[in-house]
């Protein structure tokens, strides 16, 4: 059939992989089609309209099936029904040199002609290379590509040594096949998991014992761990490929074809379970040495991801797989060493510099049908954002990230299950959805928490844009329209999402309620300071967020039994929404205090004083092991003795007394309250104490 006899509305018939098939000439060629019909531009300009025709997967190799029976076709599998079913499944001894063999020949010549190696990072419209990118298809591929331009590294014997070393250690530091068992297990029955493919991880645990059980079996030899190291290294250079297929992307991630990023994600996931797992737990009992210790133990994971991420970045090949190993390192050294650690910020560097070197902040994928491959970019676009807020508006500091450079469209609400479902049933569960893109079922999905945070987190963004900018990015208008948005933010999640007196029996959908609430409510907060300190606004509503804030914090030490799996995160959630929201009624409380008879935004002492004893006490609770002790002891300490001095005033001083104390060296320098300056916390140094004398001697800026 001619090119001529084909209608311009013909559909064009799409590869595997969803993207539109090259025409013939094009494809022969070795170059970029442009997919127009009847005749696209490439035949037009070269004269051989008459042979420009679409086929529909020309020798395409058949694709040879590496995991016995097809993941995909076992439908809504639940994620510990994919961990039994991945135990049982013999992986194939895929020698690493075919692994190359399952692509089209359509994909190979594609990738050949390609100006740039996917691998080799994202090129912006103003990089040195836009030019030659938006005219690709005018350039000869056999003359003018720019393969030379993508950097390689070249590697002597010495650091082939160190890095096959290095991932011997790391493959002996693996636990054996019992404890790993039993943590996958707890891992694959509660919650979900925002960093990656949930599915994805048990497959691949499964898969590196059934694959090489024999090699990790106690007691390990070095000569067979070198054996896997360098096969693990050799695949990380390889490229990870986009694609729509279920059993492809299992292919490429798990078995012979398993990678050191996909090995640092799965011990980043170690960490997380035994961070969460409780100390009473019969688990540590079967464990000796220092993995008897739950935070010795996740440390030693973390490490052993930090040297995953190590071996990775030497190959010079950034991926999806990279960015959600970069992102599970850097929650985990929060939760390991504190969210002040200078450690953290670097990390967190990290990550920033790999998402958008990826490019998936630019996501403009056009294949209307979401894949798992297009999904899990979207997932990890919103998760890094947002986390990038998160920390910016825990620490002060300047975002690395911003809204303004956003493109990337928000994942939809589906379940980790359906992206690995036939294209038909994907559909079907796509037409299930609401216009905005919610799921109308109900059922919390990594991707229901992914969203709802992004869409916060974009306003965030915004708020932290006025509070820590220059004084250019300020307006009273703009903080009331921030205002409108993050009202409007909150009141687009579906009614289930949002957080009511009503308690549900899922105890993940309420503590994701509960969250959400508390994130609209700090964002609020923030903007009702930046009202007050700039625009002398009433404090009335300051005021009145800061107690829900109080009130949900204190709600969460109550509820303690039922979020039991949550709490190895307790001591941030203080920090971030208790510690703000203490701080504005503390001064407020200080300040009727001092002047008793001056109008104030009057707060019901009774509630507020009850709620503040409390968030002692939560503060108290804190395990030692806790990643941020040291910080909620220090303001545990700060309330008591402000509570002190609300409910028992010192005596009026003479004028005497009062140049004598003032005379005394301070142990920190705090500045006068004169009324107005609620936002005095802010001043402190948290990582340094002791920060305030609140004795006898240390309160003269209150008595006077």
């Amino acid at each position: 059939m001619s090119a001529d006899s084909t209608p311009s509305t013909s559909k064009l018939p799409r590869r595997r992989n969803g993207k539109e098939q090259a025409c013939e000439p094009c494809r022969k060629a070795k170059m970029r089609c442009d997919h127009t019909i009847p005749i696209c531009q490439n035949c037009r300009r070269r004269n051989i309209a008459d042979r420009c025709i679409y086929v529909d997967s020309p020798q395409t190799r058949p694709k040879p099936q590496r995991f016995g029976p097809s993941l995909s076709s076992s439908k809504g599998l639940s994620p510990v029904q994919i961990n039994a079913y991945a135990q049982t499944a013999r992986l194939s001894a895929v020698q690493p040199e075919a692994e190359g063999s399952s692509l089209s020949q359509e994909e190979e010549m594609e990738e050949e002609a390609s100006m740039f190696k996917p691998s080799a990072g994202f090129y912006g419209p103003t990089s040195f290379s836009a030019v030659f990118q938006d005219h690709e298809s005018d350039l000869d591929p056999q003359k003018d590509t720019l393969h030379g331009l993508t950097p390689t590294l070249a590697e002597n014997e010495e650091q082939v040594s160190a890095r096959t070393t290095l991932g011997i250690k790391l493959l002996n530091l693996l636990p054996n096949q019992a404890t790993c068992d039993r943590l996958m297990e707890l891992y694959a029955s509660k919650g979900t998991d925002k960093g990656f493919h949930k599915p994805t991880v048990i497959y691949c645990m499964a898969s590196l014992w059934s694959t090489f059980g024999q090699v990790l079996r106690h007691p390990r030899k070095s000569k067979d761990l070198r054996e896997v190291a360098q096969l693990f290294s050799r695949n990380t250079m390889s490229v990870l490929r986009d694609t729509d297929d279920p059993d492809m992307w299992l292919s490429q991630l798990a078995g012979r074809n398993l990678r050191w990023e996909m090995m640092g994600i799965i011990l980043s996931n170690l960490g997380f379970v035994l961070l969460a797992l409780p100390e009473e737990d019969q688990f540590w009992s079967t464990q000796s040495g220092r993995r008897m210790r739950r935070r010795d133990f996740a440390l030693e994971m973390k490490e052993c991801a930090d040297g995953c991420v190590k071996l990775s970045n030497q190959m010079e090949n950034i991926n999806i797989l990279m960015v959600s190993l970069l992102f599970k390192r850097t929650v985990l050294e929060s939760q390991c060493t504190g969210d002040t650690s200078l450690m953290l910020w670097r990390a967190h560097g990290d990550l920033n510099n790999a998402a958008t070197g990826l490019g998936i902040h630019r996501d403009r994928e056009s294949n209307p049908i979401p894949t798992i491959s297009t999904e899990m970019r979207r997932r990890t676009w919103s998760i890094v954002f947002s986390i990038d807020k998160t920390l910016s508006a825990f620490t002060g500091r300047p975002p690395g990230l911003s809204h303004r450079y956003n493109l990337a469209p928000l994942p939809l609400d589906l379940s980790d299950e359906i992206l690995l479902a036939p294209q038909e049933e994907r559909l079907h569960a796509i037409g299930m959805l609401d216009k905005d893109g919610w799921s109308t079922t109900g059922e919390i999905s990594a991707a229901t928490s992914t969203r709802a945070v992004m869409i916060h987190s974009l306003v965030l963004s915004e708020v932290l844009e006025v509070s820590l900018g220059a004084e250019s990015q300020y307006s009273y208008e703009r903080l009331i329209e921030l205002k409108k948005r993050n009202d409007q933010a909150h009141q687009s999640f579906p009614r289930w999402l949002r957080f009511t007196n009503e308690v549900p029996n899922s105890n993940t959908l309420q503590w994701l309620r509960f969250t959400l609430r508390l994130r609209y409510l700090h964002c609020g907060l923030l903007l009702e300071q930046l009202l007050v300190r700039r625009a002398q606004a009433d404090q009335r509503h300051m005021l009145d967020i800061a107690r829900e804030m109080l009130e949900l914090t204190v709600y969460m030490w109550i509820e303690r039994d039922r979020f039991i799996e949550r709490q190895y995160d307790y001591d941030w959630m203080i920090m971030c929404y208790g510690v703000p929201s203490s701080g504005v009624i503390c001064v407020e409380l200080l300040k009727q205090t001092k002047q008793p008879r001056a109008s104030h935004s009057r707060l019901p002492r009774s509630e507020v004083i009850q709620n503040l004893s409390m968030l002692v006490g939560f503060l108290d609770w804190v395990r030692p092991t806790a990643a941020n002790r040291d910080l909620c002891g220090r303001m545990s300490t700060l309330i008591k003795r402000i509570l002190d001095r609300v409910l028992d005033p010192p005596p009026s001083l003479d004028n005497n007394e009062m140049e004598v104390h003032r005379s005394e060296p301070a142990q920190v320098e705090v500045p006068l309250l004169d009324g107005s300056d609620f936002d005095w916390f802010n001043t402190v140094d948290w990582t340094k104490g002791p920060f305030m004398d609140f004795g006898p001697d240390g309160f003269h800026h209150y008595s006077s």
